[in-house]
């Protein structure tokens, strides 16, 4: 859409979204607006009329030199992929990263945002997509988050699902920031990622130990490559053969 246009006017959404009036309808989609925060509305503009926030990496939880140092081009991995599902709090964003062997055998591992949905209607199916596509049957969620909901019913797709804990949740955010910091990660230069980490603080809980917490906006895309490097890493390292789908 253009950058003035009214984002609450349907005359916008009929002008800028080419399947509306074929397989979707306009009418559900501007009700969807209504009694949205302002965050969500941030996420309804971005989905429907392709308007990305303006990322200011100055206000980044990482230094931006070394998140930038991080940066590779998509698709620059090979082997069985892990799965990542994070949800939101109030549910109304879903992620689905994946982590899988980095072709720079200087990098510890690949990471990537692959899906960010409004919602939460469509991750299974999502998940059954890519492990056709991509393979790996592995899913990793938060224990203690909303996306443990979802548990059953990706066991019952035949997933194998990791739930992190508390204390790994702890873990995983300290690991994954020195290992951005040593620039020994691999993910590409994604907006959906950058804006994740804008609105991206730390909260600590004693000593040098801290989790990742929303200031405003959506971080499901970072949590999706922080439960990745560690399930990749520190969970399933030495008995998740990354080579068995490389022929």
């Amino acid at each position: 859409a253009q950058p003035d246009a009214d984002p609450a006017d349907v005359a916008t959404l009929l002008a800028t979204h080419p399947s509306i009036g074929y397989n979707l309808r306009a009418d559900s989609i501007m009700s969807d607006r209504e009694g949205m925060t302002p965050e969500s509305l941030i996420g309804w503009e971005r989905a429907w009329l392709g308007w990305w926030p303006r990322t200011d990496l100055r206000t980044r939880v990482l230094p931006v030199e070394a998140w930038e140092g991080n940066h590779v081009v998509p698709d620059a991995w090979n082997g069985v992929p892990l799965w990542i599902l994070d949800i939101s709090p109030e549910r109304e964003y879903s992620s689905i990263g994946l982590a899988a062997h980095s072709l720079d055998p200087n990098r510890k591992v690949y990471l990537e945002v692959v899906e960010q949905l409004l919602g939460t209607a469509t991750v299974v199916d999502k998940l059954r997509a890519l492990r056709i596509a991509h393979g790996g049957d592995t899913v990793v969620v938060d224990k203690n988050g909303a996306a443990r909901t979802f548990i059953a019913d990706l066991e019952e797709s035949g997933f194998d699902v990791v739930a992190i804990d508390g204390p790994q949740r702890v873990d995983a955010c300290g690991q994954f920031h020195d290992d951005v910091l040593a620039k020994q990660l691999a993910f590409p230069n994604d907006p959906v990622l950058n804006d994740a980490m804008e609105h991206a603080k730390r909260q600590f809980l004693g000593g040098r130990t801290f989790v990742y917490v929303r200031d405003t906006g959506d971080i499901t895309p970072l949590y999706a490559l922080v439960f990745g490097r560690w399930a990749y890493l520190d969970r399933l390292g030495d008995e998740y053969d990354v080579l068995d789908s490389i022929g």
